[in-house]
C-alpha cells in the first residue's frame, strides 16, 4: 500500500461538501482500481473513477468522491539533497581536485617537454642533411674554433633550414635573454650563469616554437676536420643546448635543457653516463629518445 497526503472532502447535505486539510489516507490495492493519476492545470489529481460522483473543490478543481474516500495529490514532494549535502559533496570534489590536479598538470608538462625535445633532434639532423646536400660533407666545411669565428660560420650553414624568430649573435645581446640568470644542473648544483654563453664563441637564436638554442663548434677543430673528445664521443663538430621554453624557469639541466652533439655523422645526444637524479644530468636527452619519459633513475650506481 501506499501513503498519501491528501485533502479530503466529505459531501455534507445540500449539495455541500466538508473541508478538512492534511488528511493521510491510504490508498488500498482495491482503491487502485478505480483511480487513475492525471494532471490538471499541472497539478496532479485523480481522475474520475468508477462508481463516483464529482463535486467540485477549492479552485475550481474537480474532485472525486470514491466509496467515502476522496483522495487528491495537493503537492508532489520531490527527492533533494539539503544544502549542507551539496556542500560535502563539493568539499570532497574540491579536496581530489587539489591532490590530482599537479601530478596532471605536471604529466602534460613533461609530456610537452618531451614532443618539443624529440622534435628539435629531428629538426636539427634534418637541417644537418640539408646543408651537407648543398655545402659538402661536415669535415668539408671548414670550420675553425670558436674564438676564430667557427660558431657563425656553423650557423651560416644551418640557418637556412631553422625557423628562426629572433638573433643573439654579438656580444652582450643582453636584450634576447637575462644573463643574470642561473643554469643549474639536474642535481640542484649551479652550473653556470647564462653570460657566460653571451660571448661571440656562442650563437645565440630563438626559434618559432619558443625554444632557444645555443651552441658553438669545438676548440679542437683540426684543419676543419672534427676531432674534440667531449660528451662521449671523440670526433665532436660542436655542441648544441637547447632550452625547450626559452629563458623561462626552471632553467635546468634535463629539465628544460638538452645537450645536442655534432659530429660528422650527424646530430647525436649527449652520451655522458649523467641521467641521474643526483647527478648532473647532461646524458637525459639520450634517455628521452630511448625510453619516451622523463622518469629519470634514482641514483647512479656505484662503479
Amino acid at each position: 500500500m501506499k501513503k498519501i497526503t491528501t485533502t479530503a472532502f466529505n459531501p455534507s447535505g445540500g449539495g455541500g461538501f466538508y473541508h478538512s486539510k492534511g488528511f493521510e489516507g491510504i490508498l488500498t490495492p482495491k482503491d487502485k482500481k478505480f483511480l487513475k493519476i492525471f494532471r490538471v492545470e499541472g497539478n496532479p489529481l485523480i481522475q474520475k473513477p468508477t462508481q463516483t460522483n464529482l463535486f467540485k473543490g477549492e479552485g475550481n478543481k474537480y474532485i472525486p468522491f470514491l466509496k467515502k474516500k476522496i483522495f487528491v495529490w495537493c503537492k508532489t514532494k520531490k527527492a533533494a539533497f539539503t544544502l549542507a549535502e551539496i556542500l560535502i559533496t563539493l568539499a570532497v570534489i574540491g579536496i581530489v581536485a587539489a591532490l590530482t590536479m599537479p601530478v596532471l598538470i605536471n604529466k602534460y608538462q613533461e609530456r610537452v617537454t618531451i614532443t618539443k625535445v624529440k622534435k628539435m633532434y629531428s629538426t636539427l639532423n634534418q637541417a644537418v642533411k640539408l646543408a651537407e646536400v648543398d655545402n659538402g660533407p661536415i669535415n668539408m666545411w671548414d670550420l675553425p674554433t670558436p674564438v676564430n669565428g667557427g660558431s657563425q660560420k656553423l650557423y651560416s650553414y644551418l640557418k637556412p633550414y631553422l625557423r628562426v624568430a629572433k638573433e643573439c649573435v654579438e656580444d652582450n645581446s643582453s636584450n634576447c635573454i637575462d644573463e643574470n640568470v642561473t643554469l643549474t644542473q639536474l642535481d640542484g648544483t649551479t652550473w653556470t650563469s647564462a653570460s657566460s654563453y653571451a660571448s661571440s664563441s656562442y650563437v645565440r637564436i630563438f626559434l618559432s616554437d619558443g625554444g632557444l638554442l645555443w651552441f658553438r663548434t669545438t676548440s679542437r677543430m683540426n684543419n676543419g676536420y672534427c676531432g674534440d673528445n667531449d660528451a662521449g664521443y671523440t670526433d665532436v663538430c660542436g655542441m648544441f643546448w637547447y632550452d625547450v621554453n626559452g629563458s623561462a624557469s626552471p632553467n635546468t639541466m634535463a629539465k628544460d635543457i638538452f645537450v645536442f652533439v655534432l659530429r660528422p655523422t650527424g646530430i647525436y645526444p649527449h652520451d655522458m653516463n649523467e641521467c641521474y637524479l643526483d647527478d648532473h644530468g647532461w646524458g637525459c636527452l639520450k634517455w628521452i629518445l630511448e625510453h619516451d619519459n622523463m622518469n629519470y633513475p634514482k641514483t647512479k650506481p656505484s662503479e
